[in-house]
């Protein structure tokens, strides 16, 4: 039973884990067409609804996990967790992934 508890425990992991990363590919192509159609990405993910979003998307489908977007002078990242402390993020003015733990 151990086995079983953790391998269902491992996939939904697996799972939460690619449907971030596809929410967050969605994400970061909206502020990208915000950011064609206005000269600068949005203040706030909030912009994005609903013309270029119909809501904004969970982080992962569990309790409390949202995006973290941050736009400080023109420079913008966006963040969640996967686990823990582990974060991944995209750094838009360098069009480029990264992790943090």
């Amino acid at each position: 039973m151990p086995f079983l508890t953790f391998g269902i425990a491992m996939g939904n992991g697996r799972l939460q884990w690619k449907l971030s990363d596809a929410n967050a590919e969605r994400v970061i192509k909206a502020c990208d067409e915000f950011n064609n159609a206005n000269g600068r990405y949005p203040r706030k993910l909030d912009e994005l609804v609903p013309k270029y979003l119909p809501s904004v998307p969970p982080a992962k489908y569990c309790l409390l996990e949202k995006f973290w977007y941050f736009n400080s002078d023109g420079h913008c990242s966006l963040m969640w967790s996967r686990y823990g402390f582990y974060r991944r993020f995209y750094n838009f003015d360098e069009k480029r992934w990264g992790n943090i733990d």
